[in-house]
């Protein structure tokens, strides 16, 4: 391994005497090919690499690249971590059937880049089931579903009274069996961690179709909404825990607009830019010179309000919607109020951006 590792620095032409361990790559490919990597979007490290990096390592042993295997997460929620460690903090959070590509298994620990957003981490392995050649009895390539509900609990029988067995987050993706039910139950099918089918019934009022996602791109805000007084949690993105830029990404997401994870990114990509005190925040609309009081005074619901490193949702011209750490909660307050407590901590607010489907 020694050998692999010196070998992969080598082609890179540091000269530094560096820490295999503790040096950052990315920083190591700016200085010597003038390319810098987002780690949190590409699976590159000093001993492996994914295969559709090739073009950015030209002089890549082949031994160092991976494609990588394509598995699903089979428990209803797994946080996904910086480092294989449970003591590693989190940096997102993953739910059933979200799928991902597994570049190495080792030690209890998983590294995967997750399909949804590409964010790349590590999964406990006895989350996840491999799903090339449909080995896992599933055909994962025939999820038709997603909750749509903050929560939503898997029942053993189609009746309310019947034993649940799994709680799924909004985001889960599931197999339908029959969207045409006459009662208030959809079935489907469950693999589950030990590798075993269950059978379960989820409400149908919490499911909503694939290919309905794109007709629901109105009004995400009333998404956000349902997460009111979800404790905050950094990394979370679920009901049990969720912090500021989960809560925009899993709201847009249910309504088919893709969302990058961070604030940063999320800063950059996400609709359109009406005011910025900073640079490269994505399209110009014409309006990124007018002062912010004057576009603070023609906010609109579902306009996103952006510091560094928080963020936040117009629920209308005046009340804000965030999860955040000052309450521990997701809360809903005056933009005003707002954000004068956070200047104290983050400064003034840097961009504000709008996506089209704003109502």
């Amino acid at each position: 391994m020694r050998r692999v590792r010196l070998y992969f620095w080598r082609f890179l032409h540091v000269d530094h005497e560096l820490s295999l361990r503790d040096a950052s790559l990315s920083l190591s490919l700016s200085l010597s090919l003038g390319i810098s990597l987002e780690k949190r979007l590409h699976a590159y490290r000093s001993d492996l690499l994914d295969s559709e990096l090739r073009s950015y390592f030209p002089n890549a042993p082949s031994f160092l690249f991976v494609s990588g295997i394509r598995c699903r997460l089979v428990v209803a929620r797994a946080y996904m971590r910086r480092e294989p460690s449970a003591a590693s903090p989190i940096e997102s959070e993953v739910f059933y059937g979200n799928a991902f590509r597994c570049f190495e298994d080792r030690g209890g620990w998983s590294w995967v880049q997750c399909e949804l957003d590409g964010y790349v981490g590590y999964v406990r392995s006895l989350f996840l089931v491999s799903v090339e050649g449909r080995a896992c009895g599933i055909d994962f390539g025939l999820a038709n579903a997603i909750i749509c509900a903050p929560q939503s609990l898997c029942y053993r029988e189609p009746r309310a009274t019947a034993e649940s067995f799994m709680t799924l987050a909004m985001g889960s993706v599931i197999c339908v069996e029959d969207f045409l039910c006459e009662d208030d139950f959809l079935r489907t099918q469950l693999l589950c961690a030990r590798g075993n089918k269950e059978t379960a019934y989820v409400s149908a009022r919490h499911v909503l179709g694939m290919d309905r996602l794109r007709d629901r791109c109105s009004d995400y805000v009333s998404t956000a909404e349902s997460f009111m007084h979800a404790p905050y949690l950094y990394g979370g993105c679920s009901y049990a825990g969720i912090d500021c830029s989960a809560l925009l990404q899993v709201s847009l997401r249910l309504h088919g607009i893709e969302c990058p994870r961070d604030a940063d990114m999320q800063e950059r990509e996400i609709g359109d830019c009406l005011y910025s005190s900073a640079k490269n925040t994505g399209r110009d609309t014409g309006l990124e010179s007018e002062g912010i009081d004057t576009v603070l005074n023609d906010l609109r619901r579902g306009d996103f309000i952006f510091w560094h490193r928080h963020v936040g949702i117009m629920r209308d011209g005046e009340n804000f919607l965030h999860a955040n750490a000052h309450d521990m909660c997701v809360r809903s307050e005056l933009l005003s109020e707002a954000r004068l407590r956070i200047r104290a901590i983050e400064g003034e607010i840097r961009t504000i951006r709008r996506v089209r489907f704003a109502v």
